[in-house]
């Protein structure tokens, strides 16, 4: 994936963990910590724990986004390159 990409990947996911975050009243990063803390069983049996799995599964492919966005930077030669191969909006 170009760099564009994995950043308009990025902010498509965080708009839709944003909903989540309100509905919950908690930040993604630490709501996945407490789910890799093995405490998302606590949850199990709520009529919104397949919502919570979802949110995990988002914030997991943002994880993983940002490390492919962090990778291909430090492997681009210089900012004006990324610059000029990003199409303009119209």
């Amino acid at each position: 994936m170009s760099i564009r990409e994995l950043v308009v990947s990025m902010l498509k996911i965080e708009t839709r963990l944003q909903v989540f975050e309100r509905r919950y009243g908690l930040k993604s990063a630490h709501f996945y910590q407490l789910a890799e803390k093995g405490r998302l069983s606590d949850l199990d049996g709520r009529d919104d724990f397949f919502e919570f799995l979802e949110w995990r599964g988002l914030y997991k492919l943002w994880l993983d986004c940002r490390d492919e966005y962090e990778e291909a930077i430090t492997k681009t030669p210089d900012l004006l390159t990324v610059i000029h191969s990003a199409p303009v909006p119209v």
